[in-house]
């Protein structure tokens, strides 16, 4: 009896020895075959304290890896090798955590690799943990002291200093011409093409800021005409007072509500203008008010054609003035200003001017006494919650 006894014993501690040693046996946590390029690839897994890690690898045809290290999560590393085709090792887990795994390739390739990674518990308990991972976040809060000043009445001693402040006074303006001119045009029986000007009016003095601090107020334009000859320009530069140019619009002319014909017009004196986008009109409309009216003269232009007329040009305005006013708070559209007779023998005198104005602020600096008083005060203490936002990984349950 005692002898049976004895022998049961003895092989359920036998028994138990085997299970036991079954339990602690090591457990795959990732196998299988994997391309590392030179940008790497990682394997993260949660790990418990006392276990074993074993890591085994090796790459196709036995080409070099450029690293293989294992890290704790703060990236203190427990094991690397540089420049290896193979490797194995068994790294002790000292503290549970997460553990990274990263192997990065050579050159542009990849690298095709055979990697084994494997755990052993040191308890049959252990056994079974699951290596899965996350993050999970928390608030941690904590009690901050500090300090704030606070009044307690009346002051210390006053401070006298002295200020400058710039206030506005009023704005300055200044004319910057485009051009101012006088010229005569012949009679249609006059000379061959001396009938017609052409004026440019933008151009860069007028475009460029006079100072940094300027603004463009207006763009104008003038026109005087009177007949005769030499002897008549000091008719032509008396023109009429700005208050008959404003009271008296002529409501024979306008066009596109931009432009008015202002004053009388005695003496049958108008001269015929053009507000032209293109340079060339300046040639057709000498050539349509010269003597023959011909376009034999005007070469590579209208070619075919035997006799201009106006509607050959390109303009977005015309008319017939004695005297002409125009201001507009922007640009002009067209770029030049074409003036014409259309009288056959009569000369006429006219005057022309163009530009822009510009204004500018003008400020007065003045000086100013400050009074400071410095109040008495004293420290306060204060304190309050501060909560920061933290995470930490976690194994996920089974």
């Amino acid at each position: 009896m005692q002898q049976k006894t004895l022998l049961f014993i003895t092989g359920l501690l036998i028994s138990m020895l085997g299970m036991a040693q079954q339990n602690t046996e090591s457990v795959f946590v990732f196998q299988g075959n994997i391309d590392v390029g030179n940008s790497g690839e990682k394997f993260s897994h949660y790990f418990a304290k006392g276990d074993q890690v074993e890591i085994e690898f090796s790459t196709e045809k036995d080409k070099d890896l450029k690293s293989v290290a294992f890290s704790k999560m703060n990236g203190e590393k427990l094991w690397d090798l540089e420049d290896k085709p193979s490797g194995n090792q068994k790294i002790q887990i000292k503290e549970e955590g997460v553990y990274t795994l990263k192997l990065e390739g050579k050159f542009l390739g990849s690298r095709l690799v055979r990697l084994d990674i494997s755990r052993t518990p040191d308890s049959p308990a252990k056994r079974l943990l699951n290596t899965a991972w996350e993050m999970e976040q928390f608030y941690d809060s904590a009690l901050v002291e500090y300090q704030i000043d606070s009044v307690i009445g009346g002051y210390n001693d006053t401070v006298v200093g002295i200020d400058t402040f710039e206030i506005f006074d009023r704005y300055l303006y200044q004319k910057i011409p485009a051009f101012d001119t006088e010229k005569q045009l012949l009679g249609q029986y006059g000379a061959h093409k001396s009938q017609a000007a052409a004026y440019r009016l933008k151009n860069e003095k007028v475009t460029s800021l006079p100072t940094k601090d300027a603004f463009f107020d207006h763009y104008y334009r003038t026109l005087n005409s009177k007949m005769g000859g030499k002897s008549h320009w000091d008719l032509a530069r008396i023109g009429v007072t700005a208050g008959a140019m404003f009271l008296s619009p002529a409501g024979a002319f306008a066009a596109n509500g931009a432009m008015g014909v202002v004053g009388p017009q005695p003496g049958n004196e108008p001269v015929q203008y053009f507000m032209s986008y293109d340079k060339s009109d300046i040639n057709r409309v000498k050539e349509i008010y010269s003597p023959s009216g011909k376009a034999k003269n005007f070469v590579n232009m209208l070619a075919n054609k035997d006799q201009l007329n106006e509607g050959d040009l390109t303009f977005d305005q015309k008319g017939k003035v004695t005297n002409l006013y125009f201001k507009d708070s922007g640009w002009p559209a067209s770029d030049w200003l074409i003036i014409a007779n259309p009288d056959r023998a009569q000369a006429k005198n006219t005057k022309l001017s163009a530009g822009t104005v510009w204004g500018a602020p003008v400020y007065n600096r003045v000086m100013a006494e400050k009074t400071f008083y410095r109040l008495k005060k004293t420290k306060v203490n204060r304190s309050k919650m501060k909560y920061t936002r933290k995470s930490v990984p976690v194994r996920v349950q089974d």
